[in-house]
């Protein structure tokens, strides 16, 4: 097999991944992978592709709250509940935007909880002219 720097990356994200409390070890492991298949000299690549990657990953696992105030605790903890996002850690961002009127916007991944009073004015709109 040809080894990249990138397929190496990845290699120890999944290693780091499969047992997250033993994270050392994983990186030991690796270490010891690559001194074995003379594939230090990579490293440095390595590394450049991981502080690429690792803010790219951090940003998927984080839950963005959009709204026109600052929330509070309790806000957070439920509009985390009614949206619905079923993994068990992610970190929470939540941000004031002074476009939104009223309600909030989430956003995890690729996902989009829009529970604005500007989108439910615009599907009653819409559901007004449909009818």
């Amino acid at each position: 097999m040809r080894y990249t720097s990138q397929n190496l990356a990845k290699k120890l994200q999944k290693w780091a991944a499969a047992e997250p409390k033993n994270v050392d070890e994983a990186v030991d492991r690796f270490v010891s992978f690559c001194r074995e298949k003379n594939l230090i000299y990579l490293l440095p690549n390595v590394l450049k592709y991981l502080e690429k990657e690792i803010p790219k990953e951090e940003k998927k696992m984080t839950l963005i709250i959009r709204s026109k105030d600052d929330l509070s605790a309790e806000t957070i903890r439920k509009i985390k509940k009614i949206s619905n996002f079923q993994e068990k850690e992610y970190k929470v961002k939540a941000v004031e935007d002074g476009g939104i009127l009223g309600g909030f916007i989430a956003y995890y991944q690729d996902k989009v909880f829009d529970a604005s009073v500007n989108n439910n004015l615009s599907l009653l709109k819409n559901k007004l002219i449909n009818e």
